[in-house]
């Protein structure tokens, strides 16, 4: 599979032609973003076709040029593509691939003569080989942030054969919150191709869902495995006014939620040991916290220790949206029947639209340091260490 692009790879790493330190410059000034993304409606799913690509071959190559490189290649008859190529922490290569067959070997070949084309002083090639498919990317955007493209994003290349008939597996996918369109999701002043879908509002990410089943099987009997194969059959997708989205703030059958993040950490006695970490996850309804009355309970066992866990925010019923005040309540009782707790303010920054409410975050209130409690332990572990998040996020990718 090819590596997971993430947002922090743009800080991290870069294609290796850099200009002279010596020679100014000024940035130009950034296009503004689209007119839809300004119009998007927050918390509802939207899905969009960002690249249908060519039935090639795909290739990786890892090799140094002053520092660690790494491109994809993309080859299509007797053209050579590089795409997201990169340098330095993230273009460190695997200790072994799986070897090239040999009728493909001269393919390799032209893969690592178009990168020391690109770039002459290339040395020390290592070449992988992912198949030969059509890679096709989508994009989704769960808008967080009013009148801007921020939010819940997430991406997903899939292969598939030459005909677009069947997605066969994942080549690649990038998930978290921040930009809807970007380096990887599509260039934010394109025209976004937009999908029309059936698939019920819930909150969460339905790209996630779909790349999870595919990882684990077929997704041939999955509806909107189909919509999406439609969408790259067509080479396009809908305006923004063609998804009838409705007209409420908040779209009907939302379960969203956000989840409080409790790390329960076994610290083991001897040096040479190895500690065990676990988080908790306690996710909270949008309407509940809305309505002043949310909670949630939960059971870890870590270490051979047994933790039951109880959270609670509580305070006056929200009746429109903006911040309010509530009171975090935290309970912990482990299996040797030692127990604490923890009561804080939290504000919750909300939603509300009728008996319909949503939660973009919770903060926690602390007065200096986020909390942790040490709990004796015995035999290996030394102690252990509980420790509570200071921000209730929406459920995203480590859903309960």
């Amino acid at each position: 599979m090819r590596p997971i692009a993430i947002a922090f790879v743009l800080l991290a790493g870069c294609a290796p032609q850099r200009p002279p330190a010596a020679t100014p410059s000024v940035a130009p000034a950034p296009a503004p973003d689209h007119p839809d993304y300004a119009r998007l409606k927050l918390f509802r799913n939207y899905l969009r076709l960002v690249r249908v690509g060519p039935f090639a071959h795909h290739f990786t190559v890892w090799y140094h040029d002053e520092e660690p490189c790494v491109c994809e290649a993309v080859v299509e008859g007797q053209r050579v593509t590089l795409e997201h190529c990169f340098w330095g922490g993230v273009a460190m290569r695997p200790q072994r691939v799986p070897p090239i067959a040999h009728e493909l070997q001269p393919i390799a070949d032209a893969v690592w003569q178009r990168v020391r084309e690109r770039w002459p002083g290339a040395s020390g090639p290592l070449v992988q080989y992912h198949g030969e498919y059509r890679e096709v990317t989508f994009a989704e955007a769960i808008p967080l942030v009013p009148q801007r493209a921020g939010g819940l994003f997430a991406s997903v290349s899939l292969a598939s054969d030459a005909a677009l008939s069947r997605w066969t597996r994942v080549v690649g996918d990038s998930s978290g919150i921040g930009a809807l369109c970007g380096v990887f999701v599509g260039n934010c002043k394109d025209p976004p191709q937009w999908i029309r879908f059936d698939a019920p509002a819930r909150g969460q990410s339905l790209l996630e869902a779909l790349r999870k089943k595919l990882e684990a099987g077929s997704v041939d009997d999955d509806a909107l495995a189909r919509v999406l194969l439609h969408a790259a059959q067509a080479r396009e997708g809908v305006p923004l006014d063609a998804l009838g989205d409705g007209d409420t703030l908040l779209p009907e059958g939302l379960e969203q939620r956000v989840q409080a993040v409790v790390r329960i950490r076994a610290v083991a006695a001897r040096r040479d040991g190895t500690d065990a970490i676990q988080p908790l996850l306690l996710p909270l309804d949008g309407r509940d916290i809305a309505r002043g009355d949310a909670h949630a309970d939960a059971h870890a066992d870590v270490a051979g220790r047994g933790f039951d866990v109880s959270f609670a925010l509580r305070g006056e019923p929200a009746t429109a949206s903006g911040d309010v005040a509530r009171e975090l309540t935290l309970r912990v009782r482990d299996s040797d029947g030692r127990s604490f707790g923890w009561i804080y303010p939290a504000k919750a920054h909300l939603l509300v639209d009728g008996e319909r409410a949503a939660a973009t975050s919770v903060d926690i209130l602390y007065p200096g340091n986020a909390p942790e409690q040490q709990v004796r332990g015995r035999g290996d572990i030394d102690h252990y260490v509980i420790g509570l998040d200071g921000e209730l996020r929406p459920a995203w990718r480590d859903e309960p």
